[in-house]
C-alpha cells in the first residue's frame, strides 16, 4: 500500500498540486477542491498507465478519489 500511496502522492504534487502542499494520506482532495474533475481524469490516466489497470466509469466516484487512502484501495482492488 505504501508504494502506491507514495506514487500517487508524488504524481499529484508534481502534476496537479503545488509542490508545497501538505498532502497527507487522509487529506480530502475533492471536498477541499485540491483536485477537480479534470484532475481526477488526469489521475485516472496516470493510474491506468502506471499500474496497467482499467478504471471503469463506475469506479470514478468521489468515494474512490477522496483521499490517497481511497485511491490506493481502488488501485489495490484492481491489482488483486
Amino acid at each position: 500500500m505504501a508504494d502506491i500511496t507514495q506514487d500517487v502522492k508524488d504524481f499529484l504534487l508534481s502534476e496537479l498540486l503545488d509542490a508545497a502542499t501538505d498532502l497527507q494520506p487522509d487529506t480530502p482532495l475533492l471536498k477541499t477542491e485540491l483536485i477537480d474533475s479534470m484532475g481526477v481524469l488526469t489521475l485516472v490516466g496516470f493510474l491506468e498507465d502506471e499500474y496497467g489497470i482499467i478504471i471503469a466509469a463506475d469506479d470514478v466516484s468521489a468515494a474512490n478519489f477522496e483521499t490517497l487512502v481511497t485511491i490506493t484501495r481502488l488501485v489495490e482492488s484492481k491489482l488483486g
